[in-house]
Formats: C-alpha cells, structure tokens, sequence
C-alpha cells in the first residue's frame, strides 16, 4: 500500500498486504492532513461512525457533564487538530478506560492530544509538549506545493526520511538524552496521578518506558515534598548497578533543581541491602552466599517474619475499597464497575493485622498453656510448644524529643526509638492545636491519664462520674482486621478507677455539651451507643480513623512524631515528674506488672533529670568548685547557686549526711516531690538496728 499524492515524485510506503486484504484496507481508509501539525494522517472513518453510534446507542442519553473532556472547549479540541468526527466521539468517552479502547480507530496524533488532556495536562502544555514538538520538526519541508507532499514529509512516525548524508548527520548528531526522559501522554497519567492510595504496579515490556515513568513519579513526589524534608525521602531503586548509575543520571536531566534533587535516593537492592546490614551488624566480616536456593529460603523466611503478604493484601484491599467509594452510584457504566468491584472486593483476604515478636511469644505462651492441660488430661504424652525457638523480643525503650533528637530526624528521618515521648512544651503545643478539633476531649484524656486508645474509644458515660472526678475503664473497642467489635480490658488490671484533674473534668463537660448539641442536630437518625466519645451521628468510632486524626494533627503544627499511644507513655512519665511514685503509675495504666511500668514507660524528662542530677552533685562538698561557664550552666540556672563550704575542706564527703535545702527545694519545684532526706547512719537511725555503718571507714583507696 502506497500513497501517492496527485503532483510530485513523492510517495510513502503504508503498508504490505496481500493482494485482497489491500483492496478492502483502502476501501475503509483515508490519507488526511492534521489541521494542527500539518502532518499526515490514515484513518478509518467506517470504523470511527461504527464506534460513535455504538457509544450513542449504549448511553444514550449520557450528561455531558460526565465527558472526560467535559472541561475542554471545542474551539480548543480544534486547535490543537481534533477534527469534527473525532471531536463528536471524544464528547461520548466517559473514562480513560474507553479512551484507550479506542486507540486502534482514532489517527495517532489525535489520541496523542486526547491522551493528554485526559492526564491533566491544559490544552497549551497539550501544544507546547505535543502539536508544536511535530509542527517544528515539519516545518523545513513547509515549501512543498502539494499539502499532501509536505504532510507526507512531516509524518512523525519511526521513520525519518532524509535527503542525503547531510540530514543523516544531523540526526545523528541530536542529543539522545532528551529522548531518555520523554514522556507520552498516556505514560503521564500513571507518573503524575496524585495519588494511588496504596502499592501501585506498570506492566510492560521491555523498552515500553516503566523505568521513565519511575523516574518522572519520582521527580513528581519530590516536587510536592516540603523545603525541611530530608536528604534520600524518596527511594527510587533497581537491580542492577550500572542501571541505577544510568537512572541517577537521567534524573539530573528530568529535574533541574538541585533541592528537589537531592530529596531523591537511586541505589541499587544490594548496595541498599549491604548498606542496612552494614548498619546492624557494623564492620564485622560478612559471609558471602552464593547458593540460590538458600537466599531464596532466606528472603521467604524475611518476608514471612515482617508480614510482607499480609501488608500487601491489606493495602490492595484498602485501594480497592477508596476506590469503590470514588465511583458514583448514577449511570449504567459506573454501576457494573462498582459491581465488578465488589466482586474483587469480596475474593480478597480480609483486613489482618501482622504478627510481631511479642504476638508470636503471646502466641507461643497460649498453645503451651493448652497443651499442657491435654497433658494433664493424658490426651497427648508430648507439648512440642515448649521447644519451639522464637525471635527474641527486646521490649523498645521510651525516650525524650530532645532538641538534639530532632535536629537528627529532620535532617536524616531517623527516629531514635520505635517509641518517643513530647516534652512538655510539646505536649501543650498540640494541645493548643487540637482544641477545636471534635476529638480534643479524647486527646486530651489520653494525654494525662494514659488510657489506651481501644479503652478512650469504647468509654461509656454511664462509667465517667465527672461530680466525683472518677473514670471506670470498664470496656474498650477492639480491631479484628478492619471490624471493630467491644471487649473487656487487656488484663484484669486495665479494669480500673482513675481520678480525674479538675481540667479533665472540665473539658468532658464541655465535650458532653457538644455532643448533646448533635444528638438534637441528628434527631432521630441519632445512634445510641452511650459512648463518651462517638462520629458525628453518635455511632463508634474507629480506632483506626482516631489514629489517623492524630497523624494529621501533629503533621499540621510541624510536630516530631509519636504514635497515639506514646501520648500513654508521656502520660506516664507527666505522673512520674510530679511526684507519683511507680505504683501509682502501674495503677493509673492498669499494668498488670510493675515491672513493665519501670522498664517500657517513664521517661525522665530533661528538667527532671537535670535536677536530680544537680541535686547529686551538691551532695559532695568540694574546696574549689568549678565556675559555671565552664560547665556550661547559665547564670540563674540551680547549678550557679554558691553551695556552703564545709567547715573542713575534704576531697570527699561522708557516705551518708542530709541533702541542702536549696538543693531539695530545687527536686521538689522541678519534680513536685517532697524534700530529699538522706538517713544519717547511727544510734538514732531507724535502720541501725539492721544496717549499721562502722565508726570508722577506711580504705587504701582513699586513705591519704
């Protein structure tokens, strides 16, 4: 198949056919000139009519407010070459899922124009990125007498045609980076799609542009990061070395601003790998494995202990359940979809929570139990529960958001434990801010009596005596997947009465207030729960949406991050900085061990420890003290107050002799506990019956 135009020595192969299958070919198709490009164009008009009057006959009386392009003028479609037959189609298409079911009928720079319109593109990016890129490469073949000779010489397919070595050179000599970052219209809609709600996937094979559309989303995400994001926010990796040195360099010519640059990271798996164990293991010698099938065993036993499949499945499943809530109820296409999606929604696992090291051990801990009562029963001779090897689980330590801390985070997004506790001037800054939030009642009772979330949701106004200022936890709110269902307490101690500040109490009545207001608001459509704290309609809320709220709120003031249950471990250490003693504390977060309470939840805060440690010193007498600068203390601070010289100057102090007053009123404005007394050891002490201290201490160590 040859066009050939009606003047001129010009003509452009199409295509081989046999003889008949080339006889209809040219029968349904046309050449045609692009109003736009100026370039040629074959197209299949009996194809395009059967394809307008199938879409008109299955919606046929569709809104056209519906269209995909419904935000484009005509005289824009136009411009930019969509001509009258196309344009009447395009009005039709309601999806980009039937946008691309017509690539095969509609000429190519048309759909190329279509396609980016339909990626959010304005129509001038559509002329700049698009139309004038082929309008420019056509433009020196412009003096051609025949419109149908210059098109044919502007035709943008993946043939050049050249005159003689001349334009060879030229194209030869064109920088090929360009070509290495090109994006189609259709490739923009993946790379540039706000969100996707969860793990995303191209398929394609090779040369088909993933690595291109990777490098794009990559170079999009870091455009819309905040200016205090840290270095290497985003990871963008491959399996190869010499691919991610060709990927990094391909991003330098994508994105030219140095600051969005370096937010993004190209490593390579192994060097990524190497780099992590590195990290954990430091420079120990690292054994080299060479056989396959044990590194296959070993990344199966990985992903099982972390729960890769488990994550998977739960973010697909999420994605398709915002993606249903997405698709409107009206009209007969997105009904089959919702349909079709229910369907998919419905084969797929349900929502499962993975399994850490301390669930295994609980796990472990059960099936030992139950075993061991078959024993009793002789039902079984052997419990194969008690030989089975667990990761040992190293219970996280809370620690402080430290000025030094932060700095670290937000230079290198590292946080220094799983668990982070607010000072708190941090602590009162989210306050501050979530006071008009509906939840800030629910924030606010964590933060200073440690509930669990489960126990702050599931709180019955029939167990909060706001006139007594006492609280039963006598119910909490479970997740099983993505259900919520009510439950009693963890243990038989998170059952429990806590006292409530008049602050507390003040802020629940004002919480009850609101509440009452919006049980008049939604009348009969109200949903009793008796809950404290309940959505807008009176109806449970969800643990997982409360921690979601959390999240936003500490985003929005610019906070460092803890979890929601951190703010129990803060409680926890707001209790031990005013004086509570840990029992107090294991009671207030109804621990069923007072070592869990010691070990995992108080934190000293900064100022806390800081006195006691000030207070330390000042209980050995010194000749000379050193001057405060060179300690780095402040003047005014407790360290620059003058301590009493002794009477006898001594390199050491007695073991045991009574704190200075300054000194024990210094603890107790930091900490709100009592003076510190300090036993002087003799007759008189209480204990020298029992620990009596010789009269006379000596040692070689210290004897003069």
């Amino acid at each position: 198949m040859v066009l050939a135009p009606e003047t001129g020595t010009s003509f452009l192969l199409l295509r081989v056919l046999p003889h008949d299958d080339a006889i209809a070919w040219a029968r349904t198709h046309r050449a045609s000139v692009n109003a736009a490009t100026q370039g040629i164009e074959i197209r299949d008009d009996v194809a395009l009519e059967r394809l307008s009057d199938g879409l008109r006959r299955a919606e046929p009386e569709a809104e056209p407010g519906r269209a995909l392009l419904a935000a484009v003028s005509d005289a824009d479609l136009r411009r930019l070459g969509v001509d009258d037959a196309v344009l009447s189609l395009a009005r039709q298409i309601h999806s980009e899922e039937l946008l691309d079911s017509t690539r095969p009928f509609l000429p190519e720079q048309q759909y190329d124009v279509l396609c980016g319109l339909a990626a959010g593109m304005t129509p001038e990016q559509v002329w700049q990125e698009i139309v004038q890129v082929q309008l420019t490469a056509g433009e020196r073949h412009g003096h051609e007498s025949d419109k149908l000779t210059a098109a044919m010489h502007r035709a943008q397919g993946r043939i050049a045609l050249v005159t003689g070595p001349a334009e060879l050179m030229d194209l030869l000599e064109r920088p090929f980076d360009s070509w290495r970052v090109f994006l189609h219209p259709s490739q923009h809609r993946v790379a540039y799609r706000a969100s996707y709600r969860g793990p995303a996937k191209v398929a394609g094979g090779p040369g088909t542009g993933k690595t291109v559309v990777a490098l794009h989303r990559a170079a999009h995400l870091a455009a819309k990061l905040p200016a205090d994001t840290p270095d290497g926010a985003i990871l963008l990796t491959t399996y190869t070395r010499d691919l991610a040195a060709e990927m990094e360099r391909c991003l330098g010519l994508l994105v030219a601003d140095p600051e969005q640059l370096r937010r993004i990271r190209v490593a390579n798996v192994d060097a990524l790998a190497h780099e992590v164990v590195r990290k954990r293991r430091g420079v120990a010698k690292l054994d080299l494995l060479t056989d396959q099938h044990e590194i296959t065993a070993r990344w199966a036993r990985a992903a099982k202990r972390v729960g890769l499949a488990i994550v998977e499945a739960n973010a697909q499943r999420r994605a398709a359940v915002d993606e249903l809530a997405q698709i409107p109820w009206k009209g007969r296409e997105h009904r089959a979809r919702r349909k079709a999606l229910k369907a998919e929604i419905d084969a797929m696992p349900p929502f499962r929570r993975t399994v850490s090291a301390a669930a295994c051990q609980r796990i472990r801990s059960t099936l030992r139990a139950g075993l061991n009562a078959a024993i009793k029963r002789q039902i079984i001779t052997f419990n194969p529960a008690c030989h089975v090897e667990l990761e040992a689980r190293k219970r996280p330590k809370a620690l402080v958001w430290t000025d030094e801390r932060i700095e670290h985070w937000r230079r290198t997004g590292e946080r220094p434990s799983p668990v982070m506790v607010w000072t708190p001037e941090q602590t009162g800054a989210f306050l501050d801010h979530a006071m008009q939030d509906r939840l800030y009642a629910l924030f606010h009772l964590i933060t200073f009596r440690g509930l669990r979330r489960g126990e702050a949701c599931g709180q019955r106004w029939m167990d909060t005596d706001l006139s007594g200022a006492l609280l039963t936890v006598a119910k909490q709110l479970v997740v099983d997947g993505w259900e919520v269902y009510e439950d009693d307490p963890k243990t038989d101690a998170g059952a429990r009465t806590i006292a409530l500040d008049s602050d507390t109490v003040a802020v629940l009545r004002e919480h009850r207030e609101r509440q009452e207001a919006d049980r008049a608001k939604w009348d009969t459509a109200w949903v009793e729960t008796g809950r404290v704290f309940t959505r807008e309609d009176g109806s449970w809320l969800h643990p997982v949406n409360v921690s979601d709220r959390f999240k936003e709120l500490c985003k929005e003031i610019g906070l460092p991050p803890i979890r929601l249950h951190d703010l129990r471990h803060g409680a926890a250490s707001l209790a031990h900085a005013a004086g509570a003693d840990l029992h107090a504390i294991k009671e207030m977060l109804g621990h069923s061990s007072i070592a869990i309470t010691s070990d995992t939840y108080t934190s000293l805060l900064p100022q806390v420890d800081r006195a006691i440690a000030e207070a330390a010193a000042r209980l050995v007498p010194r000749a000379s003290k050193p001057a405060a600068k060179s300690a780095g203390v402040a003047p005014g601070d407790v360290a620059s107050e003058a301590v009493p010289a002794a009477a006898e100057p001594s390199a050491h102090a007695s073991l045991t002799q009574t704190a200075p007053d300054e000194v024990s009123e210094a603890v107790k404005e930091a900490t709100g506990r009592p003076k510190l007394q300090l036993i002087r050891g003799g007759a008189e002490s209480p204990l020298s019956g029992s620990n009596r201290r010789p009269p006379l201490y000596k040692s070689g160590a210290l004897a003069s």
